[in-house]
């Protein structure tokens, strides 16, 4: 990439940055994928494929599980994760569960101890999986979640019934 005058940034090694005049190419790389933002697609195509084997596609459809909408009437992009949440109500069979406004009722003390009663390890397991399957989304798609699931994160070794409810 240095090669091709890109610089990398020092707070993330996988994006590169060329700036010359008013032409800029950002490129986010991930192992053999990347997403260029740029003003000039023919230019950074044609110095790409100078060294690398590369495909071409113009508009991504899905990136790194964030499936990625195109509105060309509006001319705009947005991003979600509705699939994977779905799919995450389903496997933790939550599909009818209620609907909340906001992410944790924040007069639930998380820290009380619940009449000391443990959570068998099953449920442990299960309750890690659906907090790491959160952690995922949280800061892609959902962070309005994220305050909540950061909270729920301390308990993965002894969830009580409360932090179920709240994760829930």
């Amino acid at each position: 990439m240095e090669e091709l005058r890109y610089e990398k940034l020092k707070s993330d090694y996988c994006c590169f940055i060329w700036c010359e005049g008013e032409d800029f190419s950002i490129l986010l790389v991930w192992v053999d994928d990347l997403i260029n933002f740029n003003n000039d697609t023919d230019r950074v195509e044609q110095e790409l494929k100078t060294k690398f084997e590369i495909n071409v596609i113009r508009e991504p459809s899905i990136l790194l599980g964030i499936k990625i909408d195109h509105n060309e009437e509006k001319k705009t992009t947005s991003s979600h994760q509705t699939h994977y949440i779905d799919s995450l109500l389903k496997h933790f069979g939550l599909v009818n569960t209620n609907t909340v406004s906001t992410p944790m009722d924040l007069n639930v003390n998380l820290d009380e101890e619940n009449e000391g009663k443990d959570t068998d390890k099953r449920g442990q397991k299960t309750y890690m999986t659906a907090i790491r399957s959160l952690m995922y989304t949280a800061p892609t798609a959902r962070p309005d979640i994220a305050y909540a699931v950061q909270q729920l994160a301390q308990f993965i070794k002894n969830p009580w019934p409360k932090h179920w409810m709240v994760m829930k």
